[in-house]
């Protein structure tokens, strides 16, 4: 009886004229960074890592390596922005996840480091 009724009550104000289109706004991109700069290095040289997770508590920043076979090494637990130098030895992607916050979408990126031989 119950769908029935919504059914009846959707079709006259359809049929009636009465209907009208909604439109839902786009959430706003997520508005965070994570980078590496130089992107690209030499043997033997650093790059720093930059981030800012607006809202997060605290991000978990690993790094994994072409020789790693997909595991991920912490490097470690970092406020939700900031900066850390490394000196990957070969090509190594980093990825950060941001814990916590209530105001904050928590997600994954990760940021590749070439090392040119």
């Amino acid at each position: 009886m119950k769908s029935t009724l919504q059914f009846a009550c959707a079709a006259f104000l359809v049929f009636s004229g009465c209907a009208r289109e909604v439109r839902v706004p786009e959430p706003p991109p997520l508005d965070f960074v994570f980078e590496a700069e130089p992107a690209t290095i030499a043997p033997g040289e650093s790059t720093t890592l930059h981030w800012n997770i607006p809202g997060a508590d605290k991000v978990l920043i690993e790094s994994a390596g072409l020789s790693d076979r997909r595991d991920l090494r912490p490097l470690g637990t970092f406020a939700g922005a900031g900066k850390v130098e490394v000196s990957p030895t070969a090509d190594t992607t980093y990825v950060i996840t941001c814990q916590g916050g209530k105001t904050v979408t928590c997600a994954s990126t990760s940021v590749r480091v070439r090392v040119l031989k």
